[in-house]
């Protein structure tokens, strides 16, 4: 089978999506080439893949990677949102247990961000995606390993904000959140006080459900 995407090497732009999935045999998804995709990139279900990077990635709806067994890095430094568009850039990672670290671009201001960073335990590296100013989605669970987060820019969020049995020690990446359309959920959270998590909450303006218990501490 294909153990990596040198076949597609000098590949600059694609008009569509790409998808990288169900490769039994692929060990590296990288496209050193790479720099635009109208649609988005999706990788998912490659049992034996250990690292997914795009260097030259600047345009992109979304990177999508869920459902890797194997997958320890995620590289995508420049990856960002076509611009003007207001259109939502998804940044979304799940089920992947070896995961370690996830590298992205800053963001744009003008798009809106939906960000999954949920069951994959191993996790501890997250950087980029600071440019951004709304979130549509935040959720951070499963995710025991991953202490710190990148500081966000982001003042509201139109749908649910959800930290849940995550590893983070502070809530601070936050810090310029004032309001919530959707419910907050922060829960099961065992570096985060449960004081902490209240006077965070109180904070806010929530249009949803509050529901903040469990955490650790006093």
């Amino acid at each position: 089978g294909i153990k990596d995407l040198s076949g597609l090497s000098g590949l600059r732009q694609v008009d569509e999506h790409v998808r990288v999935e169900n490769g039994d045999a692929l060990e590296d998804a990288t496209l050193p080439t790479l720099e635009s995709i109208v649609g988005d990139i999706e990788v998912r279900r490659s049992p034996a893949l250990k690292r997914a990077s795009f260097p030259l990635l600047e345009r992109t709806r979304a990177v999508e990677v869920y459902d890797n067994a194997s997958l320890i890095s995620v590289e995508a430094p420049l990856a960002g949102p076509w611009p003007g568009e207001g259109l939502t850039f998804g940044a979304i990672f799940s089920w992947n247990p070896a995961l370690e670290s996830v590298v992205l671009g800053a963001g744009d201001s003008g798009s809106p961000l939906r960000l999954e960073l949920t069951s994959s335990p191993s996790l501890r590296i997250v950087t980029g995606l600071g440019e951004f100013t709304e979130l549509e989605l935040l959720d951070i669970s499963g995710t025991t390993s991953l202490e710190t987060m990148p500081q966000l820019a982001v003042t509201s969020a139109t749908g649910d904000v959800i930290i849940v049995a995550s590893g983070v020690t502070s809530l601070d990446f936050l810090s310029e959140l004032r309001s919530v359309e959707g419910d907050l959920t922060i829960t099961d959270n065992p570096n985060l006080t449960q004081g902490e998590c209240e006077a965070f909450a109180a904070k806010l303006t929530v249009e949803g459900t509050v529901v903040v218990s469990g955490n650790g501490g006093g």
